[in-house]
C-alpha cells in the first residue's frame, strides 16, 4: 500500500470514502487543485492507500509508504490518542451539542422561575398540606417545587 502522485491519467475515478467519508467517486487529474479553486486534503492529482479505483487508468510514481501514507499518520495519531478533543479543541459537533445543552439548561430554569413566580403571586396552595396565611417561605417553598416538576416533565 502507497500514496502517489498521478503522471498520466485517462478518466480516472476512485472511491476515496474510506478517507473522506464521501460515498461518491472522486475523479482524477493531474491538477492538484478541485474545480472550485480550494485547496483539499486529498488533491485530485493523488491516489491514496486504502481506496480503490472505480474506474479509468493512470500512472503515478509513489511518495509515501507504509506508515507515511495518508492511512499511516492517521493510524499514528489514534495510536498516539493525539485528537483534537484531547488537545483542548472540540470538533463541530462537540460545539453544538454543548451549545444545546446550554440552552435546554436555560429553558428549564426560566420555565422555573416562571411557575415559581406565578404559583407565588397566585398564591396556590398545596391541598395535602397548606401554608399558613402568612408564611411567604412556606408558599414559596411549595412554589418551587411546582415549578421543578414542571420543568423536569
Amino acid at each position: 500500500p502507497a500514496d502517489m502522485i498521478l503522471k498520466e491519467v485517462v478518466d480516472l475515478q476512485t472511491n476515496e470514502a474510506t478517507l473522506t467519508g464521501e460515498p461518491t467517486e472522486q475523479t482524477k487529474s493531474l491538477e492538484a487543485k478541485q474545480d472550485t479553486g480550494d485547496e483539499q486534503a486529498f488533491p485530485k492529482n493523488m491516489l491514496f492507500s486504502g481506496t480503490s479505483v472505480v474506474s479509468g487508468r493512470g500512472k503515478g510514481e509513489v511518495v509515501a509508504t507504509g506508515m507515511r501514507t495518508q492511512v499511516g499518520l492517521i493510524a499514528k495519531r489514534l495510536k498516539a490518542g493525539t485528537s483534537p478533543s484531547e488537545t483542548g479543541q472540540l470538533n463541530p459537533l462537540q460545539v453544538s451539542i454543548n451549545f444545546l445543552g446550554m440552552a435546554i439548561g436555560c429553558i428549564c430554569m426560566v420555565v422555573i422561575v416562571v411557575a415559581t413566580l406565578v404559583s407565588y403571586l397566585t398564591g396556590y396552595q398545596n391541598p395535602i398540606t397548606p401554608c399558613a396565611d402568612d408564611d411567604d417561605w412556606c408558599l414559596l417553598l411549595s412554589s418551587t417545587s411546582r415549578g421543578l416538576i414542571m420543568a423536569v416533565s
